[in-house]
């Protein structure tokens, strides 16, 4: 059975000049002919049918699982002279949005893909929803014309745009001019009042819920709002990446930060000095912390929304993706009563995730734990964590002073960042007690030259480390759009790879927002200082002696982690290289 794919408005006009059904043919007849079903299954519906007066065909072969939603509604889109299409990769135009109310195209799953000779063409996944055609009636008065298409992709691209359609929504609300205090001569005061006031409308409102809630169903860590010359962009950190969003109207950017500082608890008045605030929102079962930072720019105030959530922080140690070698490295390492496990790698590398697994780990043997942090990002029950306050004098140093008084019997340091840290934090690993924290090192060897710089005797590194994990976030491939990835000669030479080794990309689609990409993974490299490695660190051995030690005791780099991925077809080379280590 046929489907159209279109991917602008002049396909989807062709399509819809040309397209002719079979009104005439039964909807049983079509199943047939296109294999969806046989002849005793039809029978056996019919049959059904007859006691069950009223009740459709569709509905009844649905119930009995005989055929799938998308092979009905192929079906029912033929018998009705319906096209029946596929819109993943759809181009909407500019004012297809505004031809609907937000609210009812979100709640009916109705995509308005644009006016043709006068007709609002929608998109639905059923010609029977009798809810979305009374809305549809009720909200839009003109001709329509319907196609079918799946719901999936409806909503996909419904989501990708949701936010546009309560910006044209605030756009059209707002009293722009009324912001404007060059021409209206409004004194600080008024001006701060005025902005409060149109941050409470609620097109502004849910202009910034559906910018929020369009990232955390991308699984985005960042929400970036850039003011430009004429614009505001909007743009989202997926898997690492920004990816740009949307344009705002300019005129809605004193609004929108408004909005933001109202529910972040800063100070709306004040526009010339960054800011920080924090908020905490439900969305179903799930608990999601925003920390909000706001920087005055030359263009605008500038904000950025990190989306931090709760089930993030509790990940078990087991599903972080480490290799069995390594995760059973790390668990043995973890049941020492002293000594310092240290946990490396460049800002957005997952550190704090994996030390919260960690301690999780170690919070089932009921040990006493304290945390020092900058900020608190995840609140762990049975878990005493402290925030630094800098404006305070409350230093990382001068927590952990306080906290070996305290009778700790683990302490997790959120970053050694100085050597007065580096060393109490050491102090803490020699006497007696635990010590998890993080650097930024870009291996795991390094980390030991690293601590030696930061003013660490090397006898004191050698006898209190235990265990650095040195790790990076790698991007997996969608496995939607895979294709075999044609590697260069240069590239198998750079990575040493067999001349007929195989390896797979993935060539972007609408499930990946056409990056190619979905979802990350740690990969990591753990090095176990044992008395052998010890002794080296304690003789000041250079660093290549010290990695030269670690491989024959079994440490597997890095790269050699993530070409085993590679070699699955989990991850690309091109993330291989990325990854930017030896």
């Amino acid at each position: 059975m046929k489907h159209y794919i279109i991917r602008n408005i002049s396909e989807l006009k062709e399509l819809l000049t040309r397209f002719k059904g079979l009104p005439d043919v039964l909807l049983g007849t079509l199943l047939l002919k296109s294999h969806f079903i046989d002849q005793n299954v039809l029978e056996k519906a019919l049959n059904i049918q007859q006691k069950e007066h009223g009740k459709r065909l569709g509905q009844i072969l649905l119930a009995m699982g005989a055929v799938t939603p998308m092979q009905l509604n192929m079906a029912l889109a033929q018998k009705l002279g319906i096209p029946f299409t596929r819109i993943k990769d759809y181009i909407l135009p500019h004012d297809a949005l505004s031809q609907l109310p937000a609210d009812i195209a979100k709640k009916n799953n109705i995509l308005p893909l644009g006016v043709i000779d006068g007709s609002l063409v929608v998109a639905m996944e059923s010609p029977f929803d009798d809810t979305a055609l009374n809305a549809l009636k009720l909200n839009y008065q003109a001709p329509m014309e319907m196609v079918m298409a799946p719901r999936d992709e409806i909503a996909a691209v419904l989501g990708g745009q949701a936010s546009s359609f309560d910006a044209s929504a605030a756009l059209d609300d707002l009293d722009l001019d009324m912001l404007d205090e060059k021409k209206r001569g409004q004194s600080h005061s008024q001006s701060a009042h005025r902005a409060e006031v149109e941050a409470q409308k609620k097109p502004i409102v849910r202009l910034l819920n559906a910018i929020i809630l369009q990232a955390i169903e991308l699984a985005a860590s960042d929400i970036h709002i850039r003011p430009d010359i004429n614009d505001v962009k909007v743009f989202y950190r997926i898997d690492g990446v920004l990816q740009f969003s949307q344009s705002l109207s300019k005129s809605l950017l004193p609004a929108v930060v408004s909005r933001l500082k109202i529910i972040g608890g800063m100070d709306i008045s004040e526009r010339r000095i960054p800011q920080g605030g924090h908020a905490c929102i439900s969305r179903g079962h799930r608990l999601i912390d925003l920390r909000i930072s706001i920087v005055p720019t030359v263009k605008g105030e500038s904000s950025v929304i990190r989306i931090l959530d709760q089930k993030a922080g509790q990940v078990a140690l087991e599903d972080l993706g480490f290799e069995q070698d390594d995760l059973a490295c790390i668990r043995e390492s973890i049941l020492n009563s002293q000594g310092m496990i240290l946990v490396t790698g460049p800002t957005g590398s997952g550190k704090t995730t994996s030390m919260y697994s960690l301690v999780h780990e170690i919070k089932k043997r009921n040990a006493h734990i304290l945390t020092v942090e900058d900020p608190v990002e995840y609140e762990i029950e049975g878990v005493e964590q402290v925030q630094v306050s800098t404006i305070k004098g409350y230093t990382f140093a001068s927590a952990l002073r306080h906290f070996l008084r305290h009778d700790p019997d683990v302490i997790l340091v959120g970053e050694i960042r100085d050597e007065e840290t580096a060393k109490i934090a050491n102090k803490a690993a020699l006497t007696g007690h635990l010590v998890l924290s993080t650097l930024h090192t870009n291996d795991a060897i390094s980390t030991v030259i690293r601590l030696l710089d930061m003013g660490i005797e090397s006898y004191l590194v050698g006898s209190t480390l235990l265990l650095v994990v040195a790790q990076r976030l790698i991007r997996l491939n969608c496995e939607y759009c895979l294709v075999e990835d044609l590697v260069s000669a240069e590239v198998r030479r750079k990575l040493v790879l067999d001349p007929c080794e195989i390896f797979h990309k993935s060539e972007g689609c609408y499930r990946c927002n056409h990056t190619g990409f979905k979802g990350r993974k740690i990969i990591a490299e753990v090095l176990r200082i044992t008395p052998a490695l010890s002794e080296k660190i304690m003789a000041g051995s250079q660093n290549s002696e010290l990695l030269e030690c670690a491989l024959k005791q079994g440490m597997v780099p890095m790269k050699n982690n993530a070409l085993v991925l590679a070699r699955k077809g989990k991850t690309s080379l091109g993330e291989v290289i990325a990854l930017g280590v030896e």
